[in-house]
C-alpha cells in the first residue's frame, strides 16, 4: 500500500472527519481528498501533524511498514 492510500485508510479506521484532518493541516477539505487520492503530495511538514494527531509513527503513516506504531 502506497503511503497516500494509507491516509484515508488510517483517517477512517480512527473515525476521524475529512474537516477534522483539514482543520489539523490547515488546509481544505478538497486539499485533503486530493492527498489522500495520491493527486497530489503532501508536504513532509503536514505529515509530522499527522503523527502526532494520529499517535503513530512517521514509517506507518507513509507506508514504510506494515505494523502500527505508536508514538508515545
Amino acid at each position: 500500500m502506497k503511503g497516500y492510500e494509507k491516509l484515508a485508510k488510517i483517517r477512517m479506521e480512527k473515525g476521524y472527519s475529512l474537516s477534522r484532518i483539514a482543520k489539523v493541516l490547515n488546509a481544505t477539505t478538497t486539499q485533503v481528498r486530493r492527498w489522500e487520492s495520491g493527486e497530489v503530495k503532501m508536504k513532509f511538514h503536514k505529515y509530522v501533524l499527522l503523527a502526532k494527531e494520529y499517535n503513530l509513527s512517521l514509517d506507518y503513516i507513509v507506508g514504510l511498514i506494515d505494523t502500527p506504531n505508536k508514538l508515545n
